[in-house]
């Protein structure tokens, strides 16, 4: 555990936040964490921080420290700010973070939007992750809601990171759906392909509307991801390119080592696709 006195560097005692906040709004979330909107003098924030029944228990404190102490030395335009960490009276130890004037990605999926709009979206998205693996992290919690799109000109801004395997907490099942199948598993080393994994989860969904990897529980769907074959996008979607859809399928190999092995990898085919959709991406043949 971190000494009390460490949480607030360099930002103000935490026995101050109490008066640095107002308005607060509790926004729905589910798993052990808790969002308040609030503001902060003449800005708006958001607190990052733990349902009551999930307060008092050291693991789940030491996670979020951890967390923010990890998410807090980054620094891309493509990232959510974790601004400070404070100990609010309210709502206990938080992560104060930028609040983003946007929709989740999930939202803007529900919008008209082309697949040209839709893979500068991806490009984005895998242009953080290369800088954030670039630093040694890994995000393991890419899934839409975990992404943001800003109202003026639909850039990315992601954010929540996860510090521990799904196993370690209660989670909730729409994290599994995402998830690549070594996290899941608990035996195997995670690096930046389990990302490079959800993303390609994403980018089937945000081209299809589904999902490849469903199930009734979390056990189903981690089967699911372990043992099925997935659909080819084109089969819901006859107007993925093809190019579109050999990325997504490399993204999404079961085993680590088929995938591409950074996301700048991925970035150099997403550029082909662009310039030649109906072409076959030469990393893949």
């Amino acid at each position: 555990m971190e000494k009390e006195n460490d949480i607030q560097q360099p930002q103000q005692p935490a026995e101050a936040a109490a008066s640095r906040y107002s308005d607060y709004t509790v926004l729905t979330s589910r798993g052990i964490h808790r969002f308040v909107k609030c503001r902060k003098g003449d800005r708006w924030v958001v607190l990052k921080g733990l349902k009551p029944e999930y307060r008092e228990k050291p693991q789940c404190v030491a996670l979020l420290k951890k967390e923010y102490k990890t998410a807090h030395a980054l620094d891309h335009a493509g990232l959510v700010k974790y601004q400070a960490l404070v100990d609010d009276d309210r709502y206990g130890p938080c992560i104060e973070l930028e609040c983003v004037d946007g929709r989740s990605l999930a939202d803007y999926l529900r919008e008209a939007h082309t697949t040209e709009e839709k893979l500068a979206v991806v490009q984005e998205l895998a242009d953080v992750l290369s800088y954030v693996h670039g630093r040694g992290v890994v995000h393991l919690g890419l899934k839409p809601s975990n992404i943001y799109i800003t109202k003026q000109g639909n850039h990315v801004k992601l954010s929540d990171f996860r510090i521990v395997a799904a196993d370690s907490l209660k989670e909730p099942v729409g994290v599994l759906k995402y998830m690549a199948p070594e996290v899941k598993d608990g035996t195997m080393t995670v690096d930046a392909r389990a990302d490079i994994y959800s993303l390609g989860i994403t980018i089937y969904e945000m081209v299809t509307g589904y999902l490849p990897f469903t199930g009734e529980n979390a056990v189903a769907i981690a089967v699911a991801h372990l043992e099925n074959v997935m659909v080819p996008p084109s089969v819901y979607n006859p107007d993925v390119p093809p190019s579109l859809e050999q990325i997504i399928k490399k993204c999404t190999e079961k085993m680590p080592g088929r995938r591409y092995t950074s996301a700048k990898e991925l970035i150099a085919d997403l550029r082909k696709v662009l310039l030649q959709p109906e072409s076959h991406v030469a990393a893949l043949s």
